[in-house]
């Protein structure tokens, strides 16, 4: 059963290995042509599906369909990250040890200066029936 497998595996390689020859022999603006290799890509794969066992047959092809539309990547999708992933996660990761960082800090600190200065202005403003609004920074 694995020589038979393994000789499938072999022929439908052989099949996208002409697929994708054929496909990159098409000039860009040639219908004619692309149509005619279509044409005999159909047929091609018809034939290897007579050849094979209906049930096995039809999942190699779709396997190589598939594989052909993704391209030439052997590793599967949810293994690969792309370096713009890697670099997200890298920052949210340094984002969340500085967040640790922050709160392992605070209770060592004590009460700061910014805090002191708050609830005197906080206490000066309530005199006079008056509060801050905080406003979010926006960059500039």
């Amino acid at each position: 059963m694995e020589e038979l497998q393994a000789k499938h595996r072999k022929e439908l390689k052989e099949l996208q290995a002409k697929i994708t020859a054929l496909k990159k022999s098409v000039p860009k603006g040639d219908k004619k042509k692309k149509k005619e290799h279509e044409v005999s890509r159909n047929s091609e794969e018809e034939q290897i599906d007579e050849n094979g066992p209906a049930s096995q047959q039809s999942s190699l092809s779709e396997q190589l369909k598939n594989s052909a539309c993704e391209g030439s990547a052997a590793d599967p999708p949810a293994l690969r990250q792309t370096r713009a992933q890697k670099r997200r996660e890298k920052k949210a990761e340094q984002e969340r040890e500085r967040i640790r960082r922050i709160k392992e800090a605070e209770p060592a600190a004590g009460t700061s200066a910014k805090e002191i200065e708050d609830a005197g202005i906080t206490e000066a403003l309530r005199s006079l029936n008056l509060r801050v609004k905080q406003v979010p920074a926006d960059g500039n």
